[in-house]
């Protein structure tokens, strides 16, 4: 009877040991989770969320992003002109698309650029009208030397600084594109 008692005693012990322990081993902050965010990246335990998803820290690799081709609003001839984007440097999908929006800004800042005289301005817009009927592509480089450039026997590209984006004039090297020449400042 004495065995049976101590058995008991033991028992209940064991039966609270693993009570207490599944208690104590709440594995859900643990556990790898899948991001929410756009990239769904299984993070490590402890990380947090630094982009707007749950139980994640969603930083994204730079990586080179797809050609994105971006409308204008202008058109020639009723056809609305667009503008290819692209690059061989790595970027963010936030850096991308940001950079998307800039190189349409700057071809619009020179497409309305006020020249000083009517027949002036629309023959500007009217070169940039008749350039981006086609599929120009920008080309954007965050290690290029010039702020623009239109490369010699490259005539359906045009070469942009990403840190000049802002404030780069376009209108020299829309018409060296127009008259198929070389061009940088």
């Amino acid at each position: 009877m004495k065995n049976w008692k101590l058995f008991m005693v033991l028992a209940i012990i064991a039966i609270f040991g693993i009570i207490i322990g599944f208690m104590a081993c709440d594995n859900s902050k643990n556990d790898p989770v899948l991001c929410k965010c756009e990239n769904k990246e299984h993070l490590e335990a402890g990380q947090s969320c630094n982009c707007g998803g749950e139980d994640c820290n969603c930083s994204e690799e730079p990586k080179i992003k797809p050609d994105t081709t971006m409308p204008l609003a202008f058109n020639y001839n009723g056809t609305l002109c667009k503008v290819i984007i692209k690059s061989e440097n790595k970027f963010t999908s936030n850096e991308w698309s940001t950079f998307c929006v800039k190189v349409v800004d700057a071809i619009m800042r020179g497409y309305n650029k006020d020249m000083g005289a009517q027949n002036i301005n629309d023959a500007n817009k009217s070169f940039f009208e008749f350039i981006f009927k086609d599929d120009i592509k920008v080309i954007l480089s965050s290690t290029a030397i010039y702020s623009c450039e239109v490369k010699e026997n490259d005539y359906s590209n045009l070469y942009l600084k990403t840190s000049t984006l802002d404030t780069v004039d376009l209108q020299p090297a829309i018409w060296a594109l127009f008259d198929e020449e070389a061009y940088h400042p």
